[in-house]
């Protein structure tokens, strides 16, 4: 045996000896492991070698797929599922969370910071993605997601966390007990209670019984309210009594005596007393606290009135130190300077002198402590004390609270303490010094911890968690230096466990070694041969390390040592460079394919694709000439083509030099004395002939579209050749009565030059006489009125007055238009002096109206509404009504109802009494009308209303002739009353009117028609159709009447 062959099978015996735990080969190099077991340079080791706590990984790569219990997989190795902010437990494969800790809601399997929701949520449901409480400054909006600021809530200084319900309010403005909303103080009020109780004003104003009012000078009295409550007032300016005080009045105004603009004294300087709105001399009398004050020489003065009285009999003088008990009644006196009074509850109340060592228990200075410390003083004494003191009630004065009070009921029981104390049932205990600032007059409840203390329940500071900035002990805010948080972590942790990090901050790691990536503020290791990457595992390489090829040209990749590369023989810049025999390098030389004839078969497949497509088009071709002749054979056995010089007709030239003759220049449809019809096609035929050499096409266009009349032309083209000529039919369909004048264009195509030609004949003919109207002959002068379906406007027709009805909305409606030309075809029927004349109707879309005879006076409600005040005499509205009945009995004569006999369908054309015919008959025939009258019984306006309608129509049940009387009923009731029938003062509803007529009642008759007439109209609006008499017998009736006036 030789070296080389030694050495070769020590070789393989180190192989096999290092392969322990393989479970695939290739070329004698380990590419998979057993379970349990991943590879690590061609070398098989332990799970748990990547991590104590990794359970599975990958067989052929360093990454750990499955962890223990509490923690899950980072790549190649495991991390705690609480680093994740998870609750007890999270999925040991992928790592998403069951459960989340506090203040940490799930999303996506992920438990993200309330923070993430809104930067000022302070905590959240630990199931849904919904903040359950803002930080001190903000409420929660309505869908619970975000936090909004209390300055949405105008004038509030702070908000409750959980609802919009304001805590304070800023100056100028006080809060709404019942809203919980700030609202402005009244006019120059800086602080406020309520509405109407002002306790403090702006500059140049005072305090006056609750307002602020203009400060007439500089020493006018300010009555001021000091805002600094007990504990229970929360910081809040309140209105209760304790809260609050007068401050005794300063130096007096001009004259002795204080004003309020001008006008009234309301308060005298010291030494004087106010008597009438007048101050005098106060030296000679001596004052007490209740009813009376006492003087000297036997004069008093009335409390209430502020009079000087005499004392008479009902009260004894006292001396200038004692007043004494009359009627079992105790006047306290109020002393003079240097005197103090004692005993005050006695029975006896004397003064004695304040100089030292005449009364032990007083010291001589007290006149002076009570002057600066009391602000309201009486008759009796101090009655309320300065802040920093407490009235002592033994002897009416102020006494000066403990030194860390602010403000005391007694020097026992402080109500407020100073900054660095707090108050615990009356007492100012010192706080520990974690507490910035205290809220405004409550110093046991902390307005801003230090940094690293926060607000517990009781309102007072605890420390963060370590390295913590916080607002709860739940959830870090930020971190002290040397520590760091990431946006998914609840509390800071020491920088000292990150690891691959060359820059940290706050916030974790920023930049990472080479081999690892950036996640989360912690720098994860790459997988394997990875140099940078973006995420963990195999597939998210950006680069890869010498020797290893990647996986695809995307942004990320996995990255495999070259000699696992199936035939590949070397690497250079992450890609294979060469290939084994039979073999050749990919597209993206990442991996080797074998050499194969595949571009060879695909080409022979292409070229047979070519060759048959080729085939197809050159047989299409073919067909689609053949097509072509048949097709213009067709045509030549329905085209009358003909040679000119074998034919007698006579051509002329269109223009000089022009190709193309014509036999006649104007085409009049051989109606020189017979009139077109209207609505059906008349036909006319023009030969075109081609004088030239070359083959010409032809055909014949109209400039533009012209609404009153269509045109055809056929054919609509032909190719005439030198020499030869067509003969075009022309044809023509009026659509209105109308003189036509209009150019036809002859257009000429030179085939072999290229070149248009432009020729014009002319269509001249005239119409006969119909209904349909040309629209061009009606003038439209104005407005006149308008209706349910139309306009109507005053206009000119042939020199005639017309009323020019525009219908609305009828040219998209295909069925309106059908039942409008059946009303204009009724119409035209009718010839009836006392139904008014019809002229036509436009039928061209966008100008669609009906003419009619112009009534000078309008309808009946016209007259009814302008002669409102103006009685119209009684023979002329019996003539109009008779005029209108002789109309509808034309119509029913003929079996047709009218439907909507009414006051604004009788037009009223004269109310001269010498006229033939007053009052026509409009409106009738209208079977749309009727079908929206029979459909739609809403009772609104128009045809819908119930005035005039049959009781067997509101019923929606067959009527006759019967209900136009019905309808004649009711507009002769209104005519003679010259006024509604259904008032809306009385049937405020359309409905209150259908129900009236329903139950068979009527309307009563008023003064102003006479008993028989009112008569003839009850046996025209009977509820049974067959009592209502008909149009004739009440012609007669009406007539008779007409006799009579």
């Amino acid at each position: 045996m030789n070296v080389t062959s030694f050495i070769g099978l020590l070789l393989l015996f180190c192989v096999l000896c290092l392969s322990d735990n393989c479970k695939n080969y290739t070329d004698g190099v380990c590419t998979d492991c057993s379970s349990g077991y991943y590879l690590n340079n061609s070398l098989c080791k332990s799970c748990s070698t990547l991590d104590s706590n990794c359970q599975s990984c990958s067989t052929n790569s360093a990454v750990c797929l499955v962890c223990k219990n509490k923690y899950y997989p980072n790549g190649s190795g495991c991390s705690t599922c609480a680093s994740k902010n998870c609750g007890d437990d999270c999925n040991t494969s992928n790592g998403i969370c069951t459960t989340c800790i506090n203040n940490y809601y799930p999303i996506n399997g992920i438990c993200k910071s309330c923070s993430t929701l809104d930067s000022n949520c302070q905590s959240c449901s630990d199931k849904t993605r919904i903040c359950l409480k803002c930080q001190r400054g903000f409420n929660l909006a309505s869908n619970q997601t975000k936090c909004i600021k209390c300055e949405n809530n105008i004038g509030c200084e702070f908000c409750d966390s959980t609802s919009a319900k304001c805590g304070a309010c800023k100056d100028k403005y006080y809060l709404n007990p019942s809203s919980h909303l700030c609202v402005a103080c009244p006019s120059h009020c800086m602080k406020c209670v309520s509405g109407s109780k002002c306790i403090s004003c702006e500059d140049s104003y005072i305090l006056y019984q609750g307002l602020c009012v203009q400060k007439v000078c500089d020493t006018t009295p300010i009555e001021n309210i000091d805002t600094v409550c007990s504990e229970n007032c929360n910081s809040l300016i309140t209105d209760k009594p304790k809260c609050s005080h007068i401050d005794t009045p300063v130096d007096a105004c001009d004259k002795s005596k204080q004003q309020l603009n001008y006008e009234e004294c309301i308060l005298c300087r010291d030494g004087y007393l106010l008597n009438s709105n007048n101050c005098i001399e106060q030296s000679n009398y001596v004052q007490c606290n209740r009813e009376v004050c006492f003087t000297k020489e036997g004069f008093y003065q009335d409390v209430s009135s502020k009079e000087i009285k005499s004392c008479l009999n009902e009260f004894e003088v006292g001396s200038t130190s004692l007043c004494r008990i009359y009627k079992e009644k105790v006047y306290p006196l109020k002393c003079s300077d240097k005197y103090y009074y004692i005993n005050r509850y006695l029975d006896s109340v004397q003064c004695v002198s304040s100089i030292p060592n005449v009364i032990i228990q007083l010291k001589s200075n007290i006149k002076t402590e009570i002057e600066n410390s009391c602000l309201v003083r009486n008759e009796i004494g101090c009655i309320r004390c300065k802040i920093g003191y407490y009235l002592d009630p033994t002897t009416s004065t102020c006494r000066t609270c403990k030194e860390e009070c602010t403000s005391c009921i007694s020097l026992s029981q402080c109500n407020s303490c100073k900054s660095g104390y707090y108050s615990i049932n009356g007492d100012c205990i010192l706080s520990a010094g974690n507490c910035d600032r205290f809220i405004v007059g409550n110093t046991q409840s902390c307005l801003e911890c230090k940094e690293g203390y926060y607000r517990n329940s009781s309102l007072m500071c605890d420390v963060c968690p370590e390295g913590c900035r916080c607002v709860n002990p739940d959830f870090c805010t930020s971190c002290f230096s040397g520590y760091f948080k990431t946006p998914d972590m609840l509390w800071c942790e020491s920088t000292t466990s990150l690891t691959h990090c060359t820059n940290i901050t706050t916030e974790g790691c920023i930049k990472c070694e080479e081999g690892t990536y950036l996640s989360n503020g912690r720098c994860i290791k790459c997988g394997t041969g990875c140099k940078t990457c973006k995420t963990s595992g195999d597939n998210s390489c950006t680069s890869c390390k010498e020797g290893f090829i990647r996986s695809s040209e995307r942004k990320m990749f996995s990255c495999t040592y070259y000699t696992n590369v199936s035939n590949c023989l070397k690497e250079e810049n992450e890609h294979c460079v060469l290939c084994s025999r039979r073999y050749r390098l990919s597209d993206n030389r990442l991996s080797c394919e074998e050499k194969s004839m595949t571009g060879i078969i695909v080409g022979c497949v292409l070229a047979c694709i070519v060759i048959m497509l080729i085939i197809v088009t050159i047989i299409s071709l073919i067909l689609f000439i053949r097509i072509e002749r048949n097709i213009r054979k067709r045509n030549s056995e329905t085209i009358c083509v003909f040679k000119m010089k074998y034919n007698n007709i006579q051509f002329i030239e269109l223009s000089p030099n022009s190709p193309l003759l014509i036999n006649k220049k104007n085409i009049t449809f051989d109606c020189e004395n017979v009139f077109l019809p209207v609505g059906s096609e008349t036909k006319d035929i023009i030969c075109v002939g081609n004088n030239g050499k070359n083959e010409i096409k032809v055909q014949f266009t109209s400039k533009e579209q012209n609404d009153k009349f269509l045109l055809r032309v056929q054919p609509p083209l032909v190719a005439l050749e030198g020499g030869y000529a067509c003969e075009f039919e022309i044809f023509i369909q009026p659509l209105c009565t109308c003189k036509i004048e209009e150019k036809l264009s002859v257009i000429g195509f030179d085939m072999k030059e290229g070149k248009e030609i432009i020729e014009t004949v002319t269509i001249k003919t005239e119409t006969e006489m119909t209904t349909k109207i040309d629209p061009d002959e009606l003038v439209q002068e104005k407005k006149i009125g308008e209706g349910t379906f139309g306009i109507v406007y005053l206009g000119i027709f042939r020199g005639n007055k017309v009323a020019i009805k525009r219908m609305k909305d009828i040219q998209d409606d295909e069925d309106a238009l059908i039942e409008f030309e059946k009303e204009i075809f009724m119409l035209d029927k009718f010839r009836c002096d006392y139904i008014i004349h019809f002229y036509g109707a436009v039928f061209i879309p966008n100008k669609i109206c009906m003419v009619t005879e112009y009534a000078e006076f309008g309808s009946l409600q016209d007259m009814m509404k302008k002669e409102k005040n103006i009685q119209i005499r009684l023979f002329m509205k019996i003539k109009i009504l008779i005029d209108a009945a002789k109309g509808i009995s034309y119509l029913h004569s003929n079996g047709i109802l009218h439907r909507d006999i009414k006051p604004d369908n009788i037009l009223v054309l004269s109310i001269d009494e010498s006229s033939k015919v007053n009052g026509k008959l409009t409106d009738f025939g209208s079977s749309r009308n009727i079908n929206m009258m029979m459909t739609n019984m809403t009772f609104t306006k128009g045809i819908g209303t119930p005035t005039y309608m049959a009781p067997e129509i509101l019923q929606q049940q067959k009527y006759k002739k019967t209900a136009d009387i019905y309808s004649f009923g009711i507009t002769m009731y209104e005519t003679f009353h010259w006024g509604e029938c259904y008032p809306k003062l009385l049937f405020k509803f359309p409905w209150a009117i259908a129900d009236f007529i329903n139950k068979g009642q009527r309307r009563e008759r008023p003064d102003n028609i006479p008993e028989p007439i009112y008569k003839l109209i009850t046996l025209c609006w009977a509820q049974e159709p067959k009592e209502r008499l008909p149009i004739d017998s009440i012609i007669e009736k009406l007539e008779s009447f007409l006799q009579s006036c």
